[in-house]
């Protein structure tokens, strides 16, 4: 790899390993930051498009990183030219890498620490480097104890794999911000109506920068992150049956491992229909024996009226003669009928 002269008089200086990252978010201790942490002394020209990276850091930084999840952001000091890309590497221990992700490329302004954003799945164990596009791009570093670096010319495709050329005896001042992917435990309740507006807590870890909570693809109605493991979200309105509930962050989504059941509102009961109002129907009476008149009145809902006799006349031996009111009558139930024997 082409040195500049620059670089070859300042390969010895050692510098200071407290450069401040410059965050886009509120700070938090789920997310790690990989690769080196110190600041620039120098600059060297890369020579060639390609792919360089730190094979040690300093200071108790990240070569690799130590959880998977999604690199959100990236840093470069002392870099100019360009533009670069930040690659996720995977070594086999040996030598060897395999491009596994690549960022979009992008251009510095200023040789000061530049961030920009990313969204390159990343697992544990893995590295990361810069590959730029034109030979002339200046790249930041400096010397400290055990300092190493690597490089690929022409630069490692994705999904690529090679053995590594052993680089200069210095630290290349790039890093990334890793954010783990979010995983959920637990929600309560597990159940509500198909109207929504449930409130559900959601339990689990990594939930910082959610962007979004949905129910079986439906987006919550609203939500708060309240801490890293904590989330309350509001069911949507949603057809009835079971969905998964997922929580979204700038590293990925994670679904619940048990379902949110949307339950439809139960179904009344028929209402009975009032039973009808009996009612007094006069039957016909004419030539019935006094007995068997008042079972016919009563069968119809009408009471035994006033009962007369010819002269003479008895009550087994009579039959009726004359009735009031007229057979078909209707009145209220429990009307009075009264017959006369003869």
């Amino acid at each position: 790899m082409k040195r500049s002269a620059k670089a070859l008089a300042t390969l010895a200086l050692s510098g200071a390993l407290a450069l401040p990252l410059l965050l886009a978010c509120t700070a938090n201790a789920a997310i790690v930051t990989v690769g080196s942490t110190g600041t620039p002394t120098a600059e060297i020209d890369v020579g060639n498009p390609a792919t360089i990276f730190d094979t040690a850091v300093s200071g108790g930084a990240s070569l690799t990183s130590p959880i998977s999840g999604t690199v959100i952001r990236w840093h470069v000091s002392g870099f100019s030219g360009g533009p670069f890309s930040l690659q996720v590497l995977t070594p086999d221990g040996a030598g060897s890498y395999t491009s596994t992700g690549t960022s979009a490329p992008a251009t510095p302004t200023s040789k000061a620490t530049q961030t920009f954003s990313a969204n390159v799945p990343i697992k544990a164990g893995q590295t990361l480097a810069i590959k730029n596009t034109n030979g002339a791009d200046m790249v930041g570093y400096f010397v400290p104890a055990g300092a190493g670096s690597a490089f690929f010319v022409p630069p490692l495709g994705e999904g690529s794999s090679g053995i590594a050329t052993t680089g200069l005896p210095v630290e290349y001042t790039y890093n990334a911000e890793v954010q783990p992917l979010p995983a959920i435990s637990a929600i309560s309740p597990s159940s509500g109506p198909t109207a929504g507006s449930t409130s559900v807590l959601i339990s689990g870890h990594d939930f910082t920068g959610a962007t979004a909570v949905t129910f079986g693809g439906t987006a919550a109605t609203s939500f708060s992150v309240l801490s890293e493991s904590t989330i309350t979200a509001i069911s949507p309105a949603h057809a009835a049956g079971d969905v998964a509930v997922s929580v979204t962050t700038l590293a990925g989504s994670a679904n619940a491992p048990t379902s949110f059941t949307f339950a439809a509102p139960p179904t009344p009961a028929p209402i009975a229909p009032a039973p009808p109002v009996a009612k007094c129907v006069v039957p016909k009476l004419l030539g019935k024996h006094l007995k068997g008149a008042k079972k016919a009145i009563r069968a119809r809902h009408c009471k035994v009226g006033q009962v007369t006799k010819e002269e003479g006349v008895t009550a087994k031996t009579g039959t009726v003669v004359k009735q009031n009111p007229k057979p078909g009558t209707t009145r209220k139930a429990g009307s009075a009928v009264g017959v006369k024997l003869g």
